[in-house]
Formats: C-alpha cells, sequence, structure tokens
C-alpha cells in the first residue's frame, strides 16, 4: 500500500507565487492543496482537513488571523504558518500566541520554509512533545521603555511582548532591524514596553551607555534630549537591580523618588558633569550608585521615614556618596579594599572627605546631604572612617546609607562570580554584624527581602 501523503494547504491571494511555493512544496512527499483567500481556504479545510496550512497573513475577504481564530475554534488540530511582507509587531505576537508555527517575511529562503514544515511533522510523530507548554518565569525578562527605545538599527537580542506574567512571545529575532514605524505602532496601541532575556540585558546596557556617550558628545542635540535619554540611561540600569527578592512595587515607588532627584540633578549643569564623572569610571560604579540611592529609598520606607525631604536627601545622597572617589589614583580604587596597603587604605579613606569638598564647591548642597557623604563609611563601633565615629555622633541618614552600600557591594560585587543574592546578602550583614550597624536597619532590611 502507497503511503499516505501529508495535506499541506497554500493561501495566498498573489497566484504567481502561490504557484511557485507550490512546485518547490512538490518534491517533498506532500499532496499540496490551494485556496486563492482565506474564504475559499474554509470550505477546502472543512472537506480535506489538511495537517498543515501556509497562508499570507494579509488577504481581501478573510484575513490571516481570522483564518488562525477560526482554526483554533474549528480545527484545533491543524497548525498554521502565516508569510507577510508587511511585518507588525502586535500581529506576530498574536499570531504566536494564537498557536502559528511561525511568520515568514516575504521575501523569504524556502529552506526557512522547509524547516518549520519538518519540525512540525517530526514532532507531530513524537506524542511526548506534545505535553502543555511550560510557563515562562517573569524573572528572567526585563523591560525595555518604549519611549526612549532606540530604533533603525538591528537589535542585537531578541524582544518579547508580555502577554501575562507566565507567557512572554517574541516578536523581535536577534539582528532583525527595529524599525520606528513599528515602535510608534506600539505605543499607540498602548504598549509601554518590551522584555528582554536577563542574559541579554547586559548587551542592552553596553548599546545605552555607548549611545549616550555620544549623545552627550554632539553639541547639536539639545539640552532638553540629552536629558531624557539620560533618564532612559538611568531607567535601564535601575531595571537591572531589580531582583525577585522584594516586592516589585516597592521598587517602582523608590524609583519614581530617584528619578525626581534625576531630574534636578540634571537641571544643574555642574551636578550632571559629576554624574558622568560616575559613568566615566563604568557600568559598576554607576549601577552601584544608583543601587545604593534606589535601595537607600525603599529601607527608609521601610522603616517608615516617608518625608518627602528625607527621600530627596537620600536619593541624592546615595547618588553622590562615593563621588570623592574621582580624586583618588584609579590603580587604588581598583582593587579590593581587604587586599591594599596600608598606605592605600589611607588614601582610599579620604574619598569622603573629597566628596563634601567637590560637593561643597558647588553651593546649595543640602547639608544633610553633605553629611550622608562625609559619614556613610562611618560605624557605630567606631570602626569606620575617615574619622572613627560612634553611634551618637552618626548621622542618622548616613547610617541608613552606609549599610545599603555595603549591602550593594555584596549583591553588585565587582566581580560578578562573587555577587549574591539580596536575601543571602541580608543573611550576612546579620550573621556578621559586630555592632557596626543599626539593629533596627538591619531588622527593616531582613524585612523588606522577606529574611526571617
Amino acid at each position: 500500500m502507497s503511503e499516505v501523503l501529508k495535506k499541506i494547504l497554500v493561501i495566498d491571494d498573489y497566484e504567481d507565487f502561490r504557484e511557485t511555493l507550490c512546485e518547490q512544496l512538490e518534491g517533498e512527499s506532500l499532496k499540496i492543496l490551494q485556496a486563492k483567500n482565506g474564504k475559499e481556504a474554509q470550505g477546502i479545510i472543512s472537506i480535506e482537513k489538511p495537517k498543515l496550512i501556509i497562508s499570507d497573513l494579509r488577504m481581501p475577504e478573510v484575513h490571516g488571523l481570522e483564518l488562525l481564530h477560526w482554526l483554533k475554534r474549528n480545527h484545533p488540530t491543524s497548525k498554521i504558518i502565516l508569510m507577510t511582507g508587511h511585518p507588525d509587531m502586535l500581529e506576530r505576537a498574536e499570531a504566536i500566541e494564537l498557536g502559528a508555527l511561525g511568520l515568514l517575511f516575504k521575501p523569504f529562503q524556502y529552506e526557512e520554509l522547509k524547516s518549520l514544515i519538518q519540525k512540525h511533522f517530526s514532532l507531530a510523530r513524537e506524542k511526548s512533545k506534545t505535553s502543555e507548554r511550560k510557563e515562562d518565569d517573569e524573572k528572567d525578562f526585563l523591560q525595555v521603555t518604549l519611549k526612549e527605545f532606540i530604533t533603525g538599527s538591528n537589535s542585537k537580542y531578541p524582544l518579547y511582548l508580555k502577554i501575562s506574567n507566565t507567557r512572554f512571545v517574541k516578536i523581535i529575532n536577534k539582528d532583525e532591524k527595529v524599525e520606528v514605524e513599528e515602535i510608534d505602532r506600539l505605543i499607540k496601541k498602548g504598549v509601554k514596553c518590551l522584555y528582554i532575556k536577563r542574559d541579554d540585558y547586559n548587551k542592552y546596557i553596553a548599546l545605552i551607555l555607548k549611545v549616550n556617550e555620544v549623545i552627550k558628545s554632539k553639541s547639536s542635540i539639545d539640552d532638553e534630549k540629552k536629558k531624557k535619554f539620560l533618564f532612559h540611561t538611568n531607567e535601564v540600569i535601575m531595571e537591572k537591580l531589580y531582583h525577585s527578592d522584594f516586592n516589585r512595587d516597592d521598587l517602582v515607588q523608590a524609583h519614581s523618588v530617584v528619578k525626581s532627584s534625576l531630574q534636578v540633578v540634571s537641571n544643574n549643569s555642574t551636578l550632571s558633569s559629576l554624574l558622568k564623572t560616575l559613568k566615566d569610571y563604568g557600568e559598576h560604579a554607576y549601577a552601584h550608585n544608583l543601587a545604593v540611592s534606589l535601595y537607600s529609598v525603599m529601607l527608609s520606607k521601610q522603616m517608615g521615614w516617608h518625608a518627602s525631604k528625607t527621600l530627596s536627601f537620600l536619593s541624592i545622597g546615595g547618588l553622590f556618596h562615593d563621588i570623592g572617589i574621582k580624586k583618588i589614583n584609579s590603580e587604588i580604587t581598583g582593587k579590593d579594599y581587604q587586599i591594599m596597603t596600608s598606605e592605600e587604605k589611607s588614601a582610599y579613606e579620604a574619598h569622603p572627605v573629597y566628596g563634601v569638598e567637590i560637593l561643597t564647591n558647588i553651593g546649595d548642597i543640602p547639608k544633610e546631604v553633605l553629611q550622608i557623604v562625609m559619614q556613610h563609611h562611618e560605624r557605630l563601633n567606631s570602626t569606620g572612617y575617615p574619622f572613627g565615629l560612634s553611634h551618637t555622633s552618626i548621622y542618622p541618614l548616613a547610617q541608613l546609607v552606609g549599610l545599603v552600600d555595603r549591602f550593594v557591594e555584596l549583591v553588585l560585587n565587582h566581580t560578578p562570580a562573587l555577587s549574591i543574592t539580596p536575601k543571602a546578602a541580608v543573611k550576612k550583614l546579620i550573621d556578621e554584624n559586630e555592632g557596626e550597624f543599626n539593629k533596627e536597619m538591619l531588622k527593616n532590611l531582613s524585612s523588606l527581602f522577606s529574611v526571617p
């Protein structure tokens, strides 16, 4: 008995393209059916019941997505591959979410289609492959705000649209060009952000920082646009700081405070220049200061310190707590504190004093911020620097920033392999605390990250 040929239905209103495609498929031991539009295809599908359909997306009478919805209702075992000469991110996301095997962009290589066909029939033979789709894990994805998205170039990484907390659909492939019109269309549809796999996020940060430097050096770009991109740069890095060990709502609230502080900073050319100095030290130094600013605000709220001035002092103090390092030899600052020589430690321990000198020369910096910068390395048991102050002499907000600064060192270690989770960092601080840090602050830091 001869083998029963697998049925494939090809649908396209452009006759020459449809027939050419059918001729190529006929050499693959398949029974090829044709339809010139979606309406005609529905009749053929009802009679022939093909297992695979290859259809144009935009057709007269019945759109490709309409056909896909109809298939799900009436012939759920039939699968579809869509083709289009007019790529649309939202159409692609909807097609994939509805179960399309793929979406090919005309003109495509026949091998791309052949690969999808072979994959479909191979999986159909393997019953074990038909189990329910594994859910996505939200913490594996980080968001990219569309409003300031870089367009007009090829994406260095796949981009995803969030359907739900457990479902992310890829709508941009690696090395695919991201068109301005597509991003504008998404924004008009109410989409505020796309998502990148956490593993790819460092590539995005590197790109953003590189573009940021170019933008700042261009005199042809007005200050307002430069400020907007500064905010976007900070949002990108802050997104990286998100960790599943704490509540996302807390992060969003703290983020809004830090963003307000950045607005203040950007309106002062000297402070903006200092912020650039932090970036010049590299991604780690910049991310560290942003993290200290962000987490200090979060801890303050956890402790019940909600006054707007307090949050502002902590936010700006966190951003500039280490600004004095710019006066220290880079060969020293690049070392771990524990392996510095005594002379190097003495030089490094002067950075809080240098920081206050720098900020004082600017003028109009609140004394509360200056105290944070001066005292964030002081410890309650008098083992800190630069003055070895005791408990009662250390400004409470400086105590808080000092604790957060140490916490961030553990979570965002200069050597990534040595970084630990926020929960592990809190436990380490509690276990090793010998009177250095305020117990009430440690307790609230534990609560912030749900550490028992």
